[in-house]
């Protein structure tokens, strides 16, 4: 039974949630917020305030590397960097090529470049305007789920939502996956139904490549994709074959920075997340679910690593080793890996506690907020489980599969999770609508 078919299907027995779907608008949503050009300009308007009376020129790196890259691609060295504590010679740190997502650094340099000692004021003007746009491609995503007015709460929340705003005025790449995330979900919905799905998985992979420069561990959402699209209504051909469409033509899309790694590193590396130094750094006698000890702790990272190998190997086979350690380390403690695998889960879908002692602000604003839409999110979980043959949930599910069993195994930040914020907030918005609807056609009880 195809998609549509099933959809027709469900409307017609009459599910009890299916007044939460997309079925329409019963016009309770005001018209005057009801226009694309209020929610972008409101969002815009907002995250400029902020930048211009609070965090004017004086974002933070959102990772110690990006800064480096882009100070070196200024200079004229290439995309080198110098490796953590490096240094043969005392004093001259070892310049390395880097195999790191290059989109960002290369825009740091080049905002550098053009912008002069405003670089940064200029940069986060630009990041304020993605972060703006953000809540239109929600919006979009929204009308594919769930009915139009309740597509238009999630918009507003997600123009409204403190850490999208907060976020877009740090010097990170936080902000524009949170744009790239819903927007490559929106093209993975459109070829649920569709009579043209190689088509649409192009589209889909010509996205996730280009979003692969900055956030190439997204890529893995696809091996889970499958089951996510058989959810949402496709046949189980249609299923396998959308996201592995899409998974040659990222992969081709990313074959200039490919063979580059491999002409300049010698080793096969499409674009490369530091996977080895990031596992090392949250799996070993010492870590913390919240901090990789490798980046913080200089004393603990040289009883993990060893000093004259990581000046003396390739980067990639460095990497590489890290990542053995760090797998042999887990099957030893089995016990204590899982323990941190689900700690560091909780902490990414809902808060980092520590953040209340480093940042306060952040922290008691992250914890108010997380607990108010975690369970609300969850219970929307349930609802569209029930909608699943009405909407495309499932590519949502998948995602959600994707970022927990990814996130699960490195020390979490606060802005890991801020790209599936999107995801989030419309699972919440239909966990809150239900509770609405509920309340408002439970029966009242009269008094004499």
């Amino acid at each position: 039974m195809s998609w549509a078919s099933e959809r027709k299907k469900r409307l017609s027995l009459g599910d009890p949630s299916r007044s939460l779907g997309p079925q329409g608008d019963i016009g309770l949503f005001p018209e005057v917020f009801s226009r694309a050009v209020v929610l972008v300009t409101v969002a815009l308007v907002l995250r400029l305030v902020l930048i211009a009376v609070w965090f004017r020129g004086r974002g933070e790196y959102g990772g110690l590397e990006l800064g480096d890259l882009a100070d070196h691609i200024v200079a004229g060295d290439g995309f080198v960097w110098a490796f953590y504590g490096t240094a043969q010679v005392p004093g001259t740190p070892i310049l390395r090529h880097s195999f790191f997502p290059p989109f960002y650094p290369y825009l740091i340099a080049l905002f550098k470049i053009v912008a002069g000692s405003q670089w940064t004021i200029w940069l986060q003007i630009l990041q304020a305007t993605v972060s703006s746009l953000m809540p239109l491609v929600v919006l979009k995503v929204g009308k594919r789920l769930m009915r139009a007015e309740l597509a238009w709460v999630a918009a507003w929340i997600a123009a409204l939502w403190p850490p999208f705003i907060f976020y877009s005025a740090e010097i990170c790449s936080a902000t524009f996956h949170t744009l790239a995330v819903p927007f490559l979900l929106l093209l993975l919905i459109r070829t649920v139904g569709t009579n043209h799905p190689v088509q649409r998985s192009v589209v889909a992979g010509l996205g996730y490549g280009i979003v692969a420069y900055s956030l190439p561990s997204f890529l893995g959402s696809l091996f889970i994709m499958p089951l996510g699209l058989k959810l949402a209504g496709c046949s189980w051909r249609r299923a396998v074959l959308v996201p592995a469409s899409t998974f040659v033509v990222a992969f081709i899309v990313l074959s200039p920075w490919t063979i580059r790694n491999a002409v300049i590193l010698d080793r096969f590396v499409p674009v490369a997340t530091n996977l080895g130094f990031n596992l090392e750094g949250a799996n070993n006698p010492y870590a913390k679910p919240w901090v990789n000890v490798l980046c913080s702790d200089e004393g603990l990272r040289w009883k993990l690593i060893d000093k004259n190998e990581l000046e003396t190997m390739n980067e990639v086979d460095f990497d590489r080793q890290l990542l053995r350690h760090a797998l042999i380390y887990m099957t030893r403690h089995p016990l204590l890996t899982m323990r941190r695998m689900a700690t560091r889960s909780l902490y990414y879908w809902w808060i980092i506690p520590e953040m209340i002692h480093y940042a306060p602000l952040q922290g008691w604003g992250g914890l108010v907020l997380m607990s108010i839409l975690l369970p609300l999110e969850f219970l929307g979980l349930w609802v569209s489980w029930r909608l699943r043959g009405v909407a495309p949930w499932g590519v949502l599910y998948a995602v959600c599969v994707w970022a927990t069993l990814f996130y699960m195994n490195f020390a979490i930040r606060g802005r890991y999770s801020l790209a599936m914020h999107p995801v989030m907030i419309l699972f919440g918005v239909l966990g809150a609508a239900w509770i609405a609807r509920s309340w408002i056609s439970a029966p009242r009880s009269s008094c004499g």
